[in-house]
């Protein structure tokens, strides 16, 4: 989850992939295929131009990537867009930074070979969610190199994280992770089947994730706002009584 509040220095423009290992990757293939990463966000909250993401397109396109990539430095991770894709380089290629303006509910999917990032300072408050993909067999994540569902439900079952578990991005955390268990942490049992699937307990295809789903992005306000509710309910009691 990525949380900026009212006032937080939020600009930024980078490249979350190192260009070389890309153009590794387009020349002959590597063990974690770059080509086949995406990049997601569910918002949580609506957007406005000033606070969303941005991204410029076409830059996914293998011959506008490899001519780009030419006028980088070797080895350049975080790449800071808005020194290195210059208005040359917007004229060369007919592109530029595109608003994506999304309302609350509302996910992005993106090619992460396209520079992204977003304006600041932050003028409103905004969250979003950064999804695990799951592959159809509800085993393996889509984002390749990440690890599979099992290790994620490890994971949060031993309440650290597992050494062959990578973020959403395919990369590993490298900043603020524990060498072990938070003390005061607990376990959480939820009620919620959606909840269950989202750590691993369960699979998506379970019928009472389906069933919840359906709830939850239904038309029934009603139904919605006493499922979400039922189980803040529960878990604000688990942890009342473990902290007592």
């Amino acid at each position: 989850m990525k949380l900026a509040m009212l006032g937080m220095s939020t600009a930024f423009s980078h490249l979350d992939l190192n260009v070389a290992r890309v153009i590794e990757d387009l020349d002959g293939g590597t063990e974690y295929p770059v080509r086949k990463y995406i990049q997601t966000a569910v918002a949580l909250t609506n957007k406005d131009k000033r606070n969303c993401t941005k991204i410029i397109p076409k830059m996914h396109r293998e011959a506008n990537f490899r001519d780009w990539a030419k006028d980088q430095p070797k080895n350049t991770n975080a790449i800071n867009a808005s020194v290195t894709f210059t208005e040359d380089h917007a004229k060369k290629y007919d592109t530029r930074f595109r608003y994506d303006i999304l309302k609350a509910g509302e996910s992005r999917i993106s090619d992460p070979r396209c520079l992204h990032g977003t304006d600041g300072p932050a003028t409103t408050r905004r969250v979003a969610v950064f999804a695990w993909l799951v592959e159809h067999d509800g085993q393996r994540l889509r984002q390749p190199g990440t690890g599979s569902v099992e290790e994620l439900g490890r994971a949060h079952w031993d309440l650290l994280l597992g050494p062959k578990l990578n973020s959403p991005s395919g990369y590993p955390d490298k900043t603020g992770i524990p060498i072990e268990k938070f003390p005061a942490s607990m376990h959480l049992l939820s009620p919620s089947a959606i909840s269950n699937a989202i750590v691993g307990r369960i699979p998506y295809s379970d019928l009472s994730v389906q069933s919840e789903l359906a709830v939850l992005f239904g038309h029934n306000k009603d139904a919605r706002v006493k499922l979400i509710r039922n189980n803040r309910k529960c878990m604000l009691a688990q942890v009342k009584k473990n902290v007592a």
